[in-house]
C-alpha cells in the first residue's frame, strides 16, 4: 500500500514540476512564494504548483527527500525526490525575517517595556535598563541635541544591552535578541551589537593574545545569533544599498554581502551609501564615491554629510551649505548651522534665527525660531520664547510651545520634557504614556 501510495505522489510531484511557482519546505512546513532568509535553516525549492493536496502530499514525502542546508549567499545544489534543481540565489537584500512594529519603549519600575501609538503595553521583558539608554534631555544649541533613538526593532529585531558577561575572562557584554513579539530570539557575548539591517547585524568583540586583551575585531551576524562574517575588521559599519564600510589597516572600504571587498580600503573616514553615493575623505578633504569606488563629486570640502532628498550637506572652513549631485550648489555655504533634508525641508541656522529650506534653497519658513530641529511625520520640534513645540510645514504651530524640550515625532508618535520628565505626545498633543514609570 505504502509502495502505491509513493506512485501517487511521485505522479502529483511530477505534475506540479510542469509549473512555475516557487514553493519552500522549511523544517516540514511549505511556504509559497518566499524569499529565503535563514542560512541556518533548512530548506527545499520545487517548481510546482501549490494546492492543499500538494501540501498533504510533501510532508508526507518529506522522509524521503534529501536536503542539505542553505546558503542564500551561493549557489547552492538541492536534491528533491531525486531530481537536481541549481538554486541562484544571489540575494541582494533581505526581506523581513520578522515583522517590524510601531513600538515604543518605557521602563516601568526598571524593566523595558513597549507600547503602541495608543499607550498600551504590548510587550513585556524582565530586562533592566537605566534611562539614560532610552533617552537623553539636553538643552543645548540646536547642533548638540542628542535623540537617543537605539530601543527599536530593526527588521524586526532588538539587540538588548544585558550588562557585563558572566565569563569574566571574556570582558565583554552579555546581548539578547528579542522579536517583535517579546520573545527571545538568542543570547550572545560581545563588546557591542548593531542593529540588523539588509538581515544581517554588526558584532565587536574583543581579542586576545594569551590572556591579554590585544584590541576588538568586528564582523556580522545573521538574525538567529551564528556568524555570517567572523570578527576580522578594525571597524564594520551597516549594510545600506548593498554594502558595508569596513576598516582594515586604519583605511576604510566597502564589502558586499558576501564579504567579498568591492571597494578597497583607501579613505580617511566613510559613511554609507545613500543615494547611491557615500561620503568619504581622502587626504583630509570630503567628497563622494558611487558604488564603483569612483570620486563622483570631488573631495573638495572640508566635511560633507550623506545626500538626502537629492541634495546633500557640505561645509567649508565654518560655514554650511548644500549641493546636489551634480556638484551645483542648491545654497553657497552661509549658515552657522544646518541639519540634512527630511521630508524636502531642511533646518537651518541663519541670521541668528532657526528656519527651514526647501529642496530648491528657497527659505519657506523664516528663521524666527530659537532652535529646532529636522522635519518627521509632517512636523518639526522648535524653540520660541524659551519654549519648545511643534510647527507644520507652513510654519503654524499645531502643538503650542510649553515643553521644556521636544523630540521629534515618529511613526505618530513624539516625546515632550515637563519638569525633567519625558512623555509620549500624539499628534493632537494629548500626552500617552509617561517613558519612565513607577508603582
Amino acid at each position: 500500500m505504502h509502495i502505491i501510495y509513493f506512485f501517487i505522489y511521485s505522479i502529483l510531484l511530477m505534475i506540479c514540476f510542469l509549473n512555475a511557482d516557487d514553493i519552500y519546505l522549511k523544517n516540514g512546513s511549505i511556504y509559497k512564494n518566499v524569499q529565503v532568509v535563514d542560512s541556518n535553516s533548512l530548506y527545499i525549492t520545487y517548481k510546482k504548483g501549490y494546492t492543499d493536496e500538494l501540501s498533504r502530499v510533501m510532508k508526507n514525502l518529506v522522509d524521503e527527500i534529501k536536503y542539505q542546508q542553505f546558503n542564500p549567499f551561493i549557489e547552492t545544489e538541492c536534491i528533491t525526490a531525486g531530481k537536481k534543481i541549481i538554486i541562484n540565489s544571489n540575494i541582494s537584500s533581505f526581506k523581513e525575517y520578522y515583522k517590524n512594529p510601531k513600538y515604543f519603549p518605557i521602563l516601568y519600575n526598571g524593566n523595558l517595556k513597549f507600547i503602541d501609538s495608543t499607550g498600551q503595553t504590548v510587550i513585556k521583558t524582565n530586562i533592566k535598563l537605566n534611562r539614560s539608554q532610552i533617552t537623553v534631555k539636553s538643552l543645548i544649541r540646536v547642533h548638540y541635541i542628542y535623540y537617543k533613538d537605539d530601543i527599536k526593532f530593526h527588521d524586526g529585531l532588538l539587540s538588548l544591552d544585558r550588562g557585563i558577561s558572566r565569563v569574566p575572562t571574556k570582558f565583554a557584554k552579555n546581548y539578547q535578541c528579542i522579536d517583535s513579539e517579546g520573545n527571545k530570539v538568542f543570547d550572545i557575548e560581545a563588546e557591542w551589537i548593531g542593529s540588523f539591517s539588509d538581515g544581517l547585524a554588526q558584532i565587536k568583540v574583543p581579542k586576545f593574545f594569551l590572556i591579554f586583551q590585544t584590541g576588538y575585531k568586528y564582523g556580522y551576524i545573521y538574525p538567529n545569533g551564528t556568524y555570517h562574517i567572523s570578527p576580522k575588521y578594525d571597524y564594520a559599519g551597516r549594510f545600506s544599498e548593498g554594502l558595508a564600510r569596513i576598516k582594515v589597516d586604519n583605511k576604510f572600504g566597502y564589502i558586499n554581502k558576501l564579504g567579498d571587498i568591492i571597494i578597497k580600503p583607501l579613505f580617511q573616514e566613510a559613511s554609507e551609501f545613500s543615494d547611491s553615493l557615500a561620503v568619504v575623505c581622502f587626504k583630509g578633504k570630503f567628497g563622494y564615491i558611487n558604488k564603483k569606488g569612483q570620486l563622483s563629486i570631488p573631495a573638495i570640502f572640508d566635511r560633507a554629510w550623506a545626500f538626502n532628498c537629492g541634495r546633500a550637506r557640505v561645509q567649508v572652513k565654518d560655514k554650511f551649505g548644500y549641493i546636489d549631485k551634480n556638484n551645483s550648489y542648491i545654497a553657497k555655504p552661509m549658515f552657522e548651522f544646518a541639519l540634512d533634508y527630511n521630508e524636502n525641508l531642511a533646518c537651518v541656522k541663519y541670521e541668528n534665527g532657526i528656519g527651514y529650506m526647501d529642496v530648491e534653497g528657497n527659505m519657506t519658513i523664516e528663521p524666527r525660531f530659537s532652535n529646532g530641529s529636522s522635519f518627521s511625520d509632517g512636523l518639526a520640534p522648535v524653540e520660541f520664547d524659551y519654549k519648545w513645540g511643534f510647527i507644520n510645514k507652513k510654519g503654524e504651530f499645531v502643538i503650542k510651545c510649553k515643553y521644556q524640550l521636544t523630540y521629534p515625532f515618529v511613526d505618530g508618535v513624539g516625546i515632550v520634557w515637563e519638569e525633567d520628565n519625558p512623555s509620549y505626545i500624539n499628534r493632537n498633543g494629548i500626552i500617552i504614556r509617561s517613558v519612565f514609570e513607577e508603582e
